[in-house]
This record gives C-alpha cells, sequence and structure tokens, in this order.
C-alpha cells in the first residue's frame, strides 16, 4: 500500500513486540512501544544548517505491507542551504528487532552542523537506570538524568539499554558515525536526544554531492507480542499537591500597544542582540524597563533574565544575591515545530520552573518571555494555540513563580475567542488554583478553582478524548471554547485541542 506526503493522518503499526506511528507528511517514526510503555518517542533524519536551523522536508512517497513488516519513504530538502534527498526503510528482523536505515544524499554540497538521524528517549525515563555502551564495545553503568543536566550525557555511544516499568529489556543499537546524548528538556522538549556527530567535533563540516550518509538504529526487545491497542479514557480527579496563587501575567510588547486587562503589566521588547537583561518593576504596578546585558556578574539590580532559555541559566555561573529575582524564557520551538512535539513541551514548563527555582535561592522567579511560536505563524488563531497558552499559564503557575509574561502578537486581541480566553482568565485570577491529577498528563491538564467550584479542562491532542472524572459530571454546568466564544454543551468527550469549563450549579 502507498500513501502520499500529504496525508496528516499517522499510520499505526503493529510489529511483533513494537507498536508504532509513522507520519508520511514528516517522516519521522514517533511513540515506538513495547508493551504498553513508550520506549523511544521519535526517531527521524535531519539536516541542520551552517546556521544551526532545520528546513524542512517534503515526504514524496510512502510504502508499506502489513504481512511483511515493511516500511518505506522518500522524501526531498528543496532548501537552498541544506538541498539533499532522503529515503527511510523500516522493518522487523528476526521477529524481536526493529530496524530503521536512513539515507541522506546532498543534491550538491553544502555546510552542516549536523546531519543524520536523531533519537529520542520520552522525558519520563529521567531517573531511570540504563547501559551505554560505547564505540570502544565498553558497557558502562549509567542512568537518565533526574535533574535537567547543562552538559551531554552521554558521550560517544553506540548503545543504549534500559528496562521498562514491566521489567523488559530494550535496547538500542546506533551504526554509520559517533553518537552523543543531549538533555533536551534545558530547551523544554520533553526528550533525551541521541543525535550525530558529537559536538566537540570540528564543524560546521562540508558535505559533498552525491556523498550518502548512511544510519542504522536497531531496537531489541524480550517484550511479548504488542497488544491491541485500545485507548483508555482519562481518568479526572482531584490532585494531592498544593494549590498556588495565580502569579501577574505580563505581555511583551511594542510602546504603543495596550494588552487586555487579565494582564498585569507590558514588558517591551528591547530589541537587542543580548538575550541577558535585567527587568525593574516586575513586581509593582507601572512601568516595566528591560536592561540587556553583557554578563550575569553585573551587579545592577533589577531581575536577571536568560530571555532565550533554560539552558543559559542552567549553564551560567552567576551571584543571584546582586539582583531582585531570577528569571528566564521559554521557546517552544526551539527543535521542532510541529503540533505534537509543541503539546507535549508542556510538561517540561513546569519541571524547569521549579528547578530555577533552586538556583534563586528563595527569590522571586520570573518566566520571560513565554513564546509559542513567531507572530506570523498561522497557527496563532486555532484552537491548538489557545490550549497551549491555558495549559502553560496552569503549568507554570503550579511551579510557584512570581510573573509571566507571554510574546503574543496583538492581532489575537481582535479574535473572539481568545478574548473570551482573556476576559475568563482574567475573572478567575484571583482565585487559587490546584491542579487536577489526570491518568495521561500529555493527552488532558487542567485545574481546580475555588474549592472545585470551577473546572478548567485542556484537550492537547488533535483527536478527540474520552473522560472519566471521579466527580460527579452532572454537578457542572459545561461549556467550551469556541471561535464565537463560551458555548453551553452536554458533557461528553473533550474534542481536539479544545478547553473546556465546567461551573459547579448551586
Amino acid at each position: 500500500m502507498s500513501a502520499r506526503g500529504n496525508n496528516y493522518k499517522a499510520l499505526e503499526f503493529r510489529w511483533g513486540p513494537f507498536s508504532f506511528e509513522f507520519e508520511p507528511w514528516s517522516g519521522w517514526i514517533r511513540n515506538v512501544c513495547v508493551g504498553k510503555e513508550e520506549v523511544v518517542r521519535a526517531i527521524y533524519g535531519a539536516a541542520r544548517d551552517e546556521n544551526w536551523g532545520t528546513p524542512a522536508i517534503e515526504i514524496t512517497d510512502v510504502e508499506f505491507d502489513v504481512n511483511s513488516h515493511r516500511l518505506a519513504w522518500e522524501g526531498v530538502c528543496r532548501e537552498e542551504a541544506t538541498p539533499y534527498t532522503i529515503r527511510g526503510v523500516a522493518y522487523l528482523e528476526e521477529g524481536q528487532c526493529l530496524v530503521i536505515h536512513l539515507f541522506i544524499t546532498p543534491d550538491s554540497e553544502f555546510l552542516t552542523q549536523r546531519t543524520g538521524l536523531c533519537l529520542l528517549h520520552p522525558a519520563e525515563l529521567a531517573g531511570r537506570k540504563c547501559e551505554v555502551v560505547t564505540v570502544y564495545d565498553e558497557v558502562q553503568a549509567g542512568a537518565f538524568p533526574d535533574r535537567v543536566k547543562p552538559d551531554t550525557v552521554f558521550t560517544g555511544v553506540k548503545g543504549i539499554a534500559h528496562l521498562t516499568e514491566a521489567g523488559e529489556a530494550v535496547g538500542v543499537i546506533l551504526e554509520g558515525e559517533t553518537f552523543e546524548m543531549e538533555d533536551q528538556r534545558n530547551w523544554s522538549d520533553a526528550s533525551f536526544k541521541t543525535y550525530c556527530r558529537p559536538l566537540q567535533w570540528p564543524r560546521p563540516y562540508l558535505l559533498n554531492e552525491g556523498q550518502t550518509i548512511t544510519h542504522t538504529c536497531r531496537i531489541t526487545t524480550n517484550g511479548d507480542e504488542a497488544p491491541l491497542h485500545k485507548v483508555p479514557p482519562v481518568l479526572v480527579r482531584f490532585g494531592s499537591g498544593d494549590s498556588f496563587p495565580f502569579p501577574r501575567l505580563g505581555w511583551m510588547a511594542d510602546a504603543n500597544f495596550v494588552p487586555p486587562r487579565t494582564f498585569a503589566f507590558k514588558v517591551p521588547n528591547p530589541y537587542a542582540d543580548s538575550t541577558l537583561w535585567s527587568i525593574s518593576g516586575l513586581e509593582k504596578s507601572g512601568p516595566v524597563e528591560v536592561t540587556p546585558l553583557s554578563s550575569p556578574e553585573a551587579e545592577v539590580g533589577g531581575v536577571l533574565v536568560f530571555s532565550s532559555n533554560f539552558t543559559e541559566l542552567n549553564r551560567s555561573v552567576f551571584q543571584v544575591e546582586f539582583f531582585e529575582g531570577l528569571g528566564f524564557g521559554i521557546d517552544a520551538q526551539v527543535h521542532a515545530h510541529d503540533d505534537r512535539s509543541i503539546m507535549e513541551s508542556l510538561a517540561m514548563q513546569s519541571l524547569l520552573a521549579r528547578q530555577a527555582t533552586v538556583r534563586a535561592k528563595g527569590k522571586p522567579l520570573h518566566i520571560c518571555p513565554v513564546r509559542f511560536a513567531p507572530h506570523r505563524d498561522p497557527r496563532w488563531n486555532t484552537e491548538m494555540a489557545r490550549a497551549w497558552w491555558l495549559a502553560s499559564v496552569i503549568a507554570i503557575c503550579s511551579a510557584g513563580v512570581g510573573s509571566v509574561t507571554y510574546d503574543l502578537p496583538a492581532k489575537v486581541t481582535q479574535d473572539d475567542a481568545w478574548h473570551a480566553l482573556f476576559a475568563l482568565v482574567g475573572q478567575l485570577d484571583e482565585l487559587t488554583w490546584a491542579p487536577l491529577a489526570v491518568s495521561q498528563p500529555y493527552s488532558v491538564s487542567g485545574v481546580a478553582l475555588l474549592d472545585a467550584k470551577h473546572l478548567l479542562l485542556i484537550n492537547h491532542r488533535p483527536q478527540e478524548v474520552k473522560l472519566e472524572l471521579e466527580m460527579n459530571k452532572l454537578d457542572y454546568v459545561w461549556s467550551e471554547l469556541t471561535s464565537q466564544g463560551w458555548q453551553l454543551r452536554s458533557p461528553g468527550p473533550i474534542r481536539a485541542y479544545q478547553i473546556l469549563w465546567l461551573r459547579r450549579t448551586p
């Protein structure tokens, strides 16, 4: 059978002990599971240009045979900076080994920072013990880091093995080049990435026209035949964690823009090359001032903000005692631009805020700015963007931060759905928020407010999700956010990227 590259429905496969998805529009293999546990989040091929850009590829053909357990695809990158063709083949070997071959051939020579196969382990493996096979065939005991690691996790990698929670052994062997692993949670990605070539090697480097790069990934397991996958409903119950006060919200904007009243302050965009800032005025009414810094050692007061991402804070040495507080920025699209990766990163925002709190040493933590996408991104006026924003607010606020500033385009204030969402958050921001406990946090998130008189639920997925509520669903009036604002609806599943507002009846 064949599938064209414009088919935006992932293909699902169940081969021996493995189940996985293939995206015929991107060439990514996703969600590789053994049993019911995800063991590899993604496998894909990519070329980073000499400036670390990642031009998109167009998948031109996909062929698969259900009976022979074989999948093949072809694609092309037409960007002038990295013109190449890519071919991939996946098949099941001896019933217990999933093999993926990737072939990347430049159509003309170009400079690259990195070109080849990338493999993502899920962030949920944090703290899990593993064994690493080096390029010298040495076996070293290790573990996926619990705290976000600022530098390389493993170097000289040939293979990585770990046990699932059910005790099934899973091994990954990589061939064709020397690989290493980094902690992508630094950039809010929900994964540990194994890539080639090592960052310590000379770069950028030249790829010649017609020079085919061949990389192979072999995933082995002793697990049983993959079960038929039936998605259970998401269980929603009241959480046992602490409640939290709602922090001040800020909007990064030009001088003449007036943000909605939901936002307590406006942060001017300094339009400076420096990503290190001192910001004053975040904790009081009045103007907020941003001063670009050349070094975190400057004793200028204000809030020290690493505005690009958590990585810079995590790798820097500074004296927080010289400042009134600490902050960092979040960019949802550092490494991947697809909806799924962006929504997966939401779970990391709270993790990063909690870890930064330790570096703040008791001083207020401010997240500034949080970026969803460039202002020209067409997704801004979609349900997905609104779901991302509210889920981000909940994730970051649950870490007990002092303020959160979002870099939002002015055009969203002209949208009825955004207006209704801002109005609701402004109405509820003086209440105490308590996170809801959900069985599938990558699918749904939510909070309870004012002794559960209000519940907010957000679907992170592009498909409908069934809900099973601990609380009596008939005790609440259900509303969903639509393009016209809040609309009453009957209890039931939550639609793709939908936001539900439940109000308890008197």
